[in-house]
């Protein structure tokens, strides 16, 4: 049965046909525009559509602005369009934009807890590289999901370290 406590949810039993999820996945969606106070999101809109804007008048071509808009709004993704995350005992995954990446905890060398999300990296230490091998988790709005997320991960790396 599916039990849904905010934005997450939890797979506890099978309800009529078997689970597709194992018992232990933890899922959640995160979606910063919203999430976040109005004036950033509609301060980011006005600024894509304002230098949009900008490029179309400057070049005198509609085609400059889609540009723009397509390029700074692929760019903003993560903040404009939610992700999916969901974390079991095996690996953890997230979608974004109809794209899954999918990660086994043994890659998992650190973690480090920010205030709006949880890094996961493949190397023991800091590194300049972190940006394209590693995995940014954020959290969802309420505490008490943010703890237990919080736990869960810590307790999925210890395991397989």
């Amino acid at each position: 049965m599916r039990q849904r406590r905010g934005p997450i949810e939890t797979v506890s039993e099978p309800a009529g046909k078997p689970a597709e999820m194992p018992p232990d996945v933890i899922s959640w969606r995160a979606h910063p525009f919203v999430q976040e106070p109005w004036a950033k999101g509609v301060g980011l809109v006005i600024l894509i559509l304002g230098f949009a804007i900008a490029l179309t008048l400057t070049f005198a071509s509609l085609l400059w602005g889609f540009f723009a808009i397509t390029l700074l709004v692929g760019s903003t993704s993560r903040y404009l369009f939610p992700t999916v995350y969901q974390i079991n005992s095996r690996s953890f995954s997230e979608v974004h934009l109809g794209r899954r990446r999918e990660a086994e905890w043994s890659r998992v060398r650190r973690v480090v807890d920010h205030g709006d999300g949880i890094f996961l990296g493949v190397f023991p230490t800091p590194s300049r590289l972190d940006t394209f091998q590693g995995w940014f988790l954020r959290y969802p709005p309420d505490p008490p999901t943010r703890m237990r997320i919080s736990r869960a991960v810590r307790d999925k790396t210890t395991e397989n370290r």
